[in-house]
């Protein structure tokens, strides 16, 4: 199995109680970094239209990450699909069961942040390297890949680094396992996506605040975080 834990969702606790058992909710404003809380407010009427694209695209990115993390998982297990695809989406999927990512989870409106855009970066990834005919067949992975344009557009110059950072996770090891463990092993590919079940089951889309200072924070961490 990838991990004894996954960083579940909250389950039926309150949303901000984002429970993750390697990350607890940052209550108390000195623990955020001063870069983070120095964030710039803007001023109304100055935000562009990739920002607003994104204000109104996030908090549904939140919402179907259970959904988008189970399709993404659910190639683990079909054989005919070529071994890069499946590693592409092994490296992505193992990404949220790791104990440490770039966003932590408790982090407000940020948290599962990161999560949703590995998996739309990898999907674009994947698709890449598919002939056209067999890329059109895999509808759910598409319209992740879909958002990865609005990724690149948000994140500017920092996406590369964010491109960079995923398809690394191709050769990333995962509490002992690597993606190629588990494309090569369909019993563990098949413990992997029902770890994911459970974790869909579990999670509840935290709040996001439409907000531009949002937008700010997030790009900072990013751009601070990222390798």
């Amino acid at each position: 199995m990838l991990t004894d834990t996954p960083r579940a969702g909250p389950g039926p606790c309150a949303p901000r109680q984002l429970a993750s058992h390697f990350f607890a909710p940052i209550e108390d404003q000195a623990q955020i970094p001063l870069w983070l809380q120095a964030a710039p407010v803007m001023t109304a009427g100055t935000m562009d239209d990739t920002s607003r694209e994104a204000l109104n695209a996030l908090p549904d990115w939140l919402r179907s990450l259970a959904d988008d993390l189970t399709a993404m998982a659910s190639l683990l297990k079909d054989a005919q699909l070529s071994e890069e695809l499946r590693l592409w989406a092994a490296g992505a999927v193992g990404y949220v069961f790791k104990s440490v990512d770039l966003i932590p989870d408790g982090i407000d409106d940020l948290g599962y942040l990161d999560d949703a855009f590995v998996l739309r970066v990898a999907a674009l990834r994947a698709l890449e390297d598919l002939p056209s005919d067999e890329a059109a067949a895999l509808a759910p992975l598409a319209q992740l890949a879909d958002g990865a344009s609005l990724i690149k557009r948000l994140l500017g110059s920092d996406y590369a680094r964010l491109d960079d950072f995923v398809s690394g996770l191709r050769i990333a090891v995962v509490r002992g396992k690597s993606p190629s463990d588990i494309v090569e092993d369909s019993v563990l590919a098949a413990q992997v996506c029902e770890e994911v079940q459970s974790f869909a089951r579990s999670y509840l889309a935290p709040p996001f605040t439409q907000d531009e200072r949002t937008l700010i924070k997030l790009k900072s961490f990013l751009s601070a975080k990222l390798p």
